[in-house]
């Protein structure tokens, strides 16, 4: 009787433990390598399981066909200025992205084939898409997105430089949402020739820390804003400079806001060749302001319709003194210790500067505020 219930008893513990490892499987991640191991970086994504990275190795690789990422597969590559992945003209997109998973480490290169604005190609898309980190990358050539998030919530875009290649080749917009919220968007360096950084129908975005231009271009000039906004709602912009360089169009602006609710700019250097900042909408307190330097050569705001900002303290309207190529502060800059004393303090223990980079030596390259909110 002894045996037979010990027996029971192990039975019931082997069960248990069929059952725990059922339901809790014990996963080992693996890094598939590219061209190593797998000829073709698809090849490698299409047999890799939950947890694992496909890393592709310095090189040059021309993509014949869209490389359609896999939900929490990572794809790295050994460095954007080392792995470079080239899409053919034909091609829509270069790469899609995927839930809980990373693009990091490639350069991005598409060009579209036609002249003048591009109208089609993106580098990276990603369609319905929560929890992507997008880190590290460089996107250039001539296409009309460099990055789109399409209903896509809760990514992160961090840390990549998206930019024109060419006097003749451009980005239409760098950095494009659409019906996404809750992103994170830090770190980022963009030019674009309609906007650096525009989102619409979002809410509750974060776009801190970035250098955002809307550039000029060979075939003509554009309306629009550096980081231009529309309809969206809940919105913080925190420490980033934008920059409009045309001088020709209206409206646009260094920012733009067209119909926001509840949107949020602190510390933020906002220049633009004719327009500084440019606010639509019906709604009279809908965007608070504190803490920035608004300056356009020809109109610092231009206001339509009933809307009127909300100025909270430290709010400049002076030439901010800037590089308008690098976005480093000169010497002379009012934006020196002009930031928000509440937020965290620059390097040298003083107050912060506005906008996305802390004054440093000319000796020395501009310093991106890197989570200086300690997030």
């Amino acid at each position: 009787m002894l045996f037979r219930g010990l027996l029971k008893s192990m039975l019931r513990l082997w069960l248990l433990g069929l059952f725990i490892l059922s339901v809790c499987p014990i996963v080992l991640a693996n890094t598939l390598f590219v061209p190593s191991q797998y000829a073709q970086i698809q090849q490698a994504i299409d047999v890799a399981q939950a947890g694992d990275t496909v890393f592709v190795e310095a090189g040059v690789y021309d993509i014949l066909d869209s490389i359609h990422m896999k939900e929490k597969v990572n794809l790295v590559g050994a460095g954007s200025q080392v792995t470079v992945l080239n899409g053919i003209d034909e091609m829509e997109v270069l790469v899609y992205g995927a839930s809980h998973s990373l693009l990091s480490g490639f350069k991005l290169k598409k060009e579209i084939a036609s002249t003048g604005v591009p109208t089609y190609g993106v580098a990276v898309y990603l369609d319905n898409v929560r929890q992507m980190v997008i880190k590290d990358n460089g996107v250039v050539g001539h296409m009309d997105i460099g990055i789109y998030l399409k209903s896509s919530h809760y990514n992160v875009l961090e840390n990549n430089i998206v930019k024109s290649i060419e006097d003749d080749k451009v980005i239409s917009h760098a950095l494009s949402l659409n019906a996404s919220s809750y992103n994170y968007i830090l770190d980022n360096s963009v030019d674009g020739f309609w906007a650096g950084i525009f989102s619409y129908y979002g809410k509750n975005n974060k776009i801190e820390h970035n250098f955002v231009r809307k550039v000029e271009f060979l075939y003509g000039q554009s309306t629009g804003g550096a980081i231009h906004l529309f309809t969206e709602k809940d919105t913080t912009l925190l420490h980033n400079t934008c920059l409009s360089m045309t001088q020709n169009v209206t409206p646009g602006g260094g920012l733009t806001l067209e119909y926001p609710l509840n949107v949020q700019v602190n510390n933020c250097l906002i220049y633009g060749k004719k327009h500084g900042l440019y606010v639509s909408g019906d709604l009279p307190a809908a965007v608070s302001i504190q803490y920035s330097d608004i300056k356009g050569e020809e109109q610092d705001v231009v206001l339509s319709g009933s809307i009127n900002p909300v100025y909270g303290s430290g709010v400049l309207f002076l030439p901010p003194k800037v590089n308008l190529g690098s976005g480093a502060l000169y010497a002379n800059s009012p934006c020196r210790n002009a930031g928000d004393p509440g937020t965290p303090h620059d390097p040298d223990g003083s107050i912060a500067d506005i906008g996305a980079f802390y004054y440093v030596l000319p000796s020395s390259p501009p310093v991106p505020n890197i989570r200086r909110d300690n997030k």
